[in-house]
């Protein structure tokens, strides 16, 4: 009414200048999501999310099958269940020391204790969540975390 695009508005002008103008737009690589976490239901729950967010979900049962995979150097992410990871090994940091570890790592715990919430800031996890988390909130950290010089993010829940 008073000549001011909204967001929505401005977006689909500026699409449409890109199309008039010939360019061909590229989508960007999805992220990749590897999810470790022992519960099967968990895995199918977190694929449909991964999938319906726009993630190339990679879910795996064990730390060993993570350590299996070729991991990319960018553009990816690790959700690792803190106690699947303790099955692994007796502490968090075992796999970051390893050197084995080297994508942004957010962890998430059933339930969470302040000792495991500073010990994963002290081995430089992206996140740590209790489950069940907020879906948006998820998505927001993966899609976070792969930006270079992310700072970590750790709920309070």
């Amino acid at each position: 009414p008073n000549g001011v695009l909204s967001h929505e508005s401005a977006f689909y002008v500026i699409l449409s200048v890109i199309r008039l103008s010939g360019v061909v737009l590229l989508m960007s690589t999805p992220i990749t999501v590897f999810v470790v976490d022992s519960d099967e239901s968990v895995l199918r729950a977190m694929a449909r999310l991964m999938k319906a967010s726009g993630f190339n979900g990679v879910c795996l049962h064990s730390m060993e099958a993570l350590m299996e995979q070729d991991l990319p150097s960018s553009n990816a992410v690790i959700l690792l269940d803190v106690r699947t990871a303790r099955q692994f090994a007796e502490t968090l940091q075992t796999p970051f020391l390893e050197g084995k570890l080297t994508l942004p790592v957010i962890y998430l715990a059933d339930c969470g204790s302040r000792h495991t919430q500073a010990e994963a800031r002290r081995v430089g996890a992206a996140g740590y969540y209790r489950k069940p988390i907020d879906e948006q909130a998820l998505s927001d950290a993966i899609r976070f975390a792969v930006q270079p010089g992310a700072v970590c993010q750790f709920s309070n829940s």
